[in-house]
């Protein structure tokens, strides 16, 4: 297998493939990448990622609407859940069962970043509890009712950044797990490393490679 370097062109042709009802053509581009020996972690990393961002400036500059990047997004995560399946027959299985929770911020519609990472984690054989758009008092009966390792957040929006701390606190209060570590990443952190440590999580991940190294040595340090 060899790794799938897009350029911005490509990016922005598939973003654009995806904006189509008919899903048929997007998923034509990405399995025509993958008959030609490109990784699929290749392919969720540089190309699924950053589709995602691309749609969301094309909400930004006006030139989509919103039920159009919305569509897009949809499409979106129909492919990468197409291809989990896929992905997930090459699942190993952690030593030790690690269990994580992802979510966006309760509320929000950002969903695609945290259904990726998950998507990572299920590979490497982490039991994952994905919460898509919950309100957060759900959110926080999940993290009391179960135990998880890790728990993950991802930030869509600059507006989901002002009760961040707050959340984080909330979460660590009602966590089954008094020593749960917890992770934030997503669109609106992406590239700001200046916010990384402003609001009390254990870690920022870029992606969700990073996510998962970061979260084994988070987990390295209390083994």
């Amino acid at each position: 297998m060899s790794e799938y370097a897009p350029s911005a062109e490509q990016v922005y042709d598939f973003s654009m493939l995806c904006l189509n009802s008919d899903l048929s053509k997007a998923e034509a581009f990405v399995q025509d990448l993958l008959n030609n020996g490109k990784s699929t972690e290749s392919v969720y990393l540089n190309l699924f990622a950053p589709a995602a961002r691309q749609l969301g400036t094309l909400w930004e500059e006006d030139v989509c609407n919103f039920i159009q990047v919305t569509i897009g997004l949809v499409q979106l995560q129909t492919i990468t859940r197409k291809l989990g399946h896929s992905f997930n027959e090459k699942r190993t299985f952690g030593a030790r069962g690690e269990k994580a929770l992802f979510a966006p911020s309760p509320g929000s519609q950002h969903t695609f970043g945290a259904l990726m990472v998950s998507e990572f984690f299920r590979k490497e054989g982490w039991q994952v509890w994905l919460e898509l758009g919950p309100a957060e008092s759900d959110l926080l009966t999940t993290i009391a009712d179960e135990w998880f390792d890790v728990i993950g957040l991802s930030i869509g929006s600059d507006a989901e950044l002002d009760d961040l701390s707050g959340l984080i606190g909330r979460i660590r209060e009602a966590s089954n797990n008094p020593s749960v570590f917890v992770m934030i990443g997503g669109a609106a952190i992406y590239g700001r490393t200046d916010l990384s440590n402003r609001f009390g999580a254990d870690a920022f991940a870029a992606d969700a490679a990073s996510a998962l190294e970061l979260a084994r040595e988070l987990l390295a340090t209390t083994a």
